[in-house]
């Protein structure tokens, strides 16, 4: 798990290299562990004071124009589906962060 996470923290902070202020970075592992989802975004804003993240009723709003069921809404603002999730699918996590504009 160790070298797991150490791997997608390291991604996360490459991808975010090349993200124009104001941009959003979506961060998607096949996963439901707290480890490889919302434990990577924490520790990925703690270290990158320029990025925020993204409500995901706004995002879901945004891709499917309807509301967000509660269900599928993770403690750090990330998006999980889950075969027990209302959308019954596969387990996919999906937070998402935004680099700040250079205003802010």
């Amino acid at each position: 798990m160790a070298q797991r996470t150490a791997e997608q923290a390291a991604i996360s902070v490459e991808g975010a290299r090349y993200l124009k202020p104001g941009g959003t970075l979506v961060y998607i592992t096949c996963s439901i562990l707290p480890e490889e989802n919302d434990d990577q975004i924490v520790a990925f804003l703690k270290a990158h004071p320029d990025f925020a993240s993204l409500p995901p009723a706004d995002l879901w709003q945004s891709a499917f124009g309807t509301e967000i069921h509660p269900d599928v809404e993770t403690a750090q603002s990330g998006i999980a589906l889950t075969p027990a999730s209302p959308a019954q699918t596969d387990s996919i996590s999906t937070p998402c962060v935004a680099r700040l504009d250079s205003k802010h």
